[in-house]
């Protein structure tokens, strides 16, 4: 494996924005956070618009990064250097380029944070320096904030709207209590992030007040107004299905456990009795229940085989088949006899997943919509 992500993401083909974030990658492969940081500020030297740095080079390469941590060719460990990189760079880009400019006038207050439970900080950092560049005086409150310390900044500081990011689509009951929380207060939400779907659907089930699928579009969302919506549940209990969502995240570690037993038993080849492996698979088998049950809480099984294709690519570069899951859907499926509404996705989606093969990507690619970079 090469030790930079140039050989993996060749850059022919590529704009000029991608060739930047092709070698913005690289020097993000090596760790080299002084590199990365010369190669952007001789770019905005050159004239390349901040913002375009931002969400054209910095964020496009992250995508790769995560990309590249799911197909097994980086470590966790070298996602996560290459994460605080781009942290570290972001921060100093856009401290600069404030410090060198003119203010433009305030175009409001607004907080921006991530839903509880939500440690995927880069994607709503973007958003939070994109706001602040066009002018909005923005308070970013930073990964996994609780509902309560959330409520309590609110009724400090007043903002005029609340942004709240989240990535991982398991969150998203946490995200409907905070979303609801806010607009108790009468202070309208905007949501975004790959855990609420590629559209406004789960946003507005959830009760949000508007839904961007990127910085840019959150910037505009925000230019335009965000009021309050009149059309929404008042109660987090009128969801469907959230009956069997509590008492299936109740059996999260009966389901887990019976399968590693399941697994060990029947495919010893998978060598679950090493640590690693054991604890690798209780990991995956914890995702598989968890993205399950949001899904009844949404009452959408797109939502659980949009991860069961993850799961899949995932699987592959591990040497681990997919039929695996299929068996372990099924056997669900019998476990849980006397919940139809499980039964109903669990069935739904092993036949939509049943011999699906698709070849191995490479390239640069986005991380998936259910899982990014980890």
């Amino acid at each position: 494996m090469s030790s930079s992500g140039a050989a993996l993401h060749p850059s022919d083909g590529l704009d000029e924005a991608g060739r930047l974030s092709v070698r913005y990658l690289e020097r993000l492969g090596e760790a080299d956070e002084a590199g990365a940081l010369a190669l952007l500020r001789d770019s905005l030297a050159q004239g390349w618009p901040i913002e375009s740095i931002l969400l054209d080079v910095i964020a496009s390469a992250q995508l790769s990064v995560g990309w590249l941590w799911q197909t097994n060719e980086w470590s966790v460990a070298r996602e996560h250097a290459a994460t605080h990189v781009s942290e570290r760079v972001l921060d100093t880009l856009v401290a600069e380029v404030l410090h060198q400019r003119v203010p433009p006038p305030s175009l409001g207050r607004i907080v921006v944070a991530c839903v509880d439970g939500e440690w995927h900080a880069l994607p709503a950092r973007l958003v939070a320096d994109v706001l602040r560049l066009r002018g909005w005086e923005v308070a970013f409150l930073g990964t996994s904030v609780p509902e309560g310390r959330l409520i309590t900044y609110l009724q400090e500081h007043n903002p005029q709207v609340v942004a709240l990011s989240c990535s991982l689509s398991t969150r998203l009951p946490k995200a409907h209590r905070m979303i609801q929380a806010c607009r108790r207060m009468g202070l309208p939400v905007l949501v975004g992030g790959r855990g609420f779907g590629p559209d406004d659907t789960w946003a507005r089930l959830l009760d949000a007040d508007a839904w961007a699928g990127s910085a840019r579009e959150a910037a505009q969302v925000l230019e335009r107004g965000v009021h309050p919506r009149t059309n929404v549940h008042t109660s987090p209990t009128v969801l469907p299905s959230h009956s069997e969502y509590a008492s299936l995240l109740r059996r999260r570690g009966e389901l887990i456990a019976q399968t590693v037993q399941r697994l060990t038993e029947d495919h010893p080849e998978l060598g679950l009795h090493r640590v690693e492996a054991r604890d690798r698979t209780v990991e995956d088998l914890g995702h598989l229940v968890d993205f399950l049950a949001v899904s009844l809480y949404v009452a959408n099984t797109e939502l659980f085989v949009r991860f069961l294709h993850w799961m899949h690519d995932v699987l592959e570069p591990r040497g681990i088949p997919f039929t695996t899951v299929l068996e372990t859907l099924g056997h669900y499926e019998t476990l849980l006899y006397d919940y139809p509404l499980t039964v109903e996705t669990l069935r739904a989606a092993r036949l939509r997943m049943t011999g699906v093969t698709r070849p191995r990507r490479t390239g640069r690619a986005p991380a998936p919509a259910a899982l990014d970079n980890h």
